[in-house]
């Protein structure tokens, strides 16, 4: 499956953050995401997102877990962009928070 891929400029992470939260809209934020970098992420820096599932799957990175708020979100955005990581998705997620299970486009 090919995806586009969002280069983690500061212009990017904004737009980013107001696609996630609804510019000018009242939104209640999801407490659970799913988010997908190309590339892998070393057993070290994975300590940087320690509370959320990491998995490896066909060459990109696959964290997911509960994230408190849009801060919280835009810091972990941050923290792949600093790793030299490319953010091809970030998906907030329903039900059992498991990809493929319960979620909602």
């Amino acid at each position: 499956m090919k995806r586009k891929t969002m280069e983690c400029g500061q212009g990017n992470l904004t737009t980013l953050i107001f696609l996630l939260l609804g510019v000018g809209a009242e939104v209640v934020m999801p407490n659970r995401y799913q988010i997908i970098v190309a590339g892998r992420i070393d057993a070290e820096r994975s300590l940087w997102f320690d509370g959320l599932d990491i998995q490896y799957q066909d060459g990109v990175t696959i964290l997911s877990g509960t994230i408190m708020d849009a801060q919280a979100l835009y810091g972990i955005i941050e923290r792949l962009r600093d790793l030299g990581l490319s953010l091809l998705e970030v998906r907030p997620l329903t039900g059992t928070g498991l990809a493929g299970e319960g979620e909602q486009p």
